[in-house]
């Protein structure tokens, strides 16, 4: 079978990883953060593999995006120097995608 990829947190950047757990409707799949612990929905496998469902559920978003965020701050604070908000934009997303 294929590896099913799937995206980093979208609230720390972390990796995420498939969990399997049972609950009283029985066994489930989702997707959490092996950082912050974020995850997914619980996927019920009928007869099919729910790690598709549970990764799609998990990578339905858009990535980040920085120039959005300074679009973002320079509406907030028009003053505010768009250079240098680059700037620190990329060194935190090069810092977060370090870990």
């Amino acid at each position: 079978m294929a590896e099913i990829e799937l995206k980093r947190c979208p609230c720390c950047y972390g990796t995420a990883e498939f969990v399997e757990d049972f609950d009283d409707h029985g066994r489930f799949v989702a997707v959490a953060c092996t950082r912050c612990g974020m995850g997914s929905g619980k996927h019920y496998p009928l007869m099919d593999d729910a790690r598709p469902n549970a990764a799609n559920e998990w990578n339905r978003r858009p990535d980040l995006d920085m120039t959005v965020l300074v679009d973002g701050v320079m509406d907030l604070f028009p003053g505010a120097d768009r250079q240098a908000l680059t700037c620190l934009a990329q060194l935190a997303e090069k810092a977060v995608r370090r870990g």
